[in-house]
């Protein structure tokens, strides 16, 4: 076998090949929509955000169900939104507190009108 070839890909069930195909196929997705997000300054958990809130509308979302939305956990939405605020994406302001005062820590991030995103 030459230096450059691939070795055979040998798997013990066909669990094995079907988990390491989904792993390379979403590793390929990611990459291809990091070339399509880069030029517009964002990450992919940040459109991960964005995508979020663009389904909630206008209405917005507290930062608690933005983060168990997100395809890949992060403890760091309320940073991810941060950064998205000061790039102009989304606006921020406190949640009305309910009857149990369960949103009263809470802050509701909406997306702005920029059409810088909305396309993607």
């Amino acid at each position: 076998m030459a230096i450059d070839e691939k070795p055979p890909d040998i798997f013990r069930s066909r669990e094995q090949e079907a988990t390491l195909g989904l792993l390379r196929t979403a590793d390929a997705v990611k990459r291809s929509l990091a070339q399509v997000i880069e030029p517009h300054g964002i990450t992919p958990q940040q459109y991960n955000v964005l995508r979020i809130l663009r389904g909630a509308g206008a209405d917005g979302l507290p930062t608690l169900t933005i983060g168990e939305r997100m395809i890949e956990q992060t403890p760091g939405v309320t940073r991810l939104v941060d950064r998205l605020e000061r790039k102009g994406l989304v606006t921020r302001a406190p949640c009305r507190r309910t009857a149990d005062a369960s949103f009263a820590r809470s802050v509701l991030a909406a997306p702005t009108c920029s059409k810088s995103w909305t396309t993607l």
